[in-house]
This record gives C-alpha cells, structure tokens and sequence, in this order.
C-alpha cells in the first residue's frame, strides 16, 4: 500500500513538472532583463534595463541612474547581436526609449541582455551586463 501511494505521488508529481516546462516558453514573451547593478533606480548606481514586448516587437531600453553610462541591450538573433541603446540620460519623465528590431517572424526566439556602455564610442562594457534572458516574439 505504501509503495502505491509513493508511485502515485510521482507520477503527480512528474505531471505537474511536465506542465510547468511545457508552459514554460509562453513565460518568454515579455522578459525583463536588468544590468548586472540592478534594474531599478533604488539598486543604486549602473541601474537599467530592458524588457521585452511580444505584442508589437518592442525592446524598451531603460537607464535608471545618472551614472555616465547608457544602458544597452544586446539581442541575438540566429547568431547575429544587435544592440538597442537608451541615450536620453535617466534625468526626466521617463527615462526609457522603445526601440524596434522590426517585425520578426510570430515564434521565433532570440536572447538578450541589458549592459552599460559608451554610446558615443560605441563600446559595451560587458562586465556589467546582466544575465541572459530568454525571448519570444
């Protein structure tokens, strides 16, 4: 009897791991992925982020401190990066810029993250960039 109720218990419990990891691509529609400082104003210095927006293919690219540095995000796409940067400073309204990376093809996957960098130089200071964040347009 006690070897039944333990085999039921994994089975139920291999089912419900079963829906979970089926469900979870649909959790890659709209991600949000923050620089290695954090993503919020109150995480202090080098703050920012980017989030994803299934609906309509929006990367929004958002600085949250006056730090000097713009916040970056860098999006592979079948093994070409592209980078979406936020250039207005993090002073004002709203300190985030929508950027578009065109209308890709409905289910396609790509990665990103959020970083610091130099607009001006064109450089990415990759010690900053936060950790890969899975994506689905």
């Amino acid at each position: 009897m006690k070897s039944t109720i333990v085999r039921l218990a994994m089975a139920f419990a291999l089912a419900i791991a079963g829906s979970l990891a089926w469900a979870a691509p649909a959790s890659a529609a709209n991600q949000l992925g923050c620089t290695t400082y954090g993503c919020f104003e109150v995480d202090g210095w080098g703050s920012g982020f980017g989030i994803w927006f299934q609906n309509g293919d929006i990367m929004r690219v958002c600085d949250n401190y006056a730090d000097g540095w713009s916040v970056v995000v860098m999006a592979t796409f079948d093994n070409t990066t592209k980078y979406k940067w936020h250039t207005g400073g993090s002073a004002g309204d709203n300190p985030c810029t929508d950027r578009s990376f065109g209308n890709l093809p409905e289910g396609s996957h790509f990665y990103f993250r959020a970083c610091l960098g130099k607009y001006s130089l064109n450089q990415v200071n990759l010690d900053s960039c936060g950790e890969l964040k899975y994506a689905t347009a």
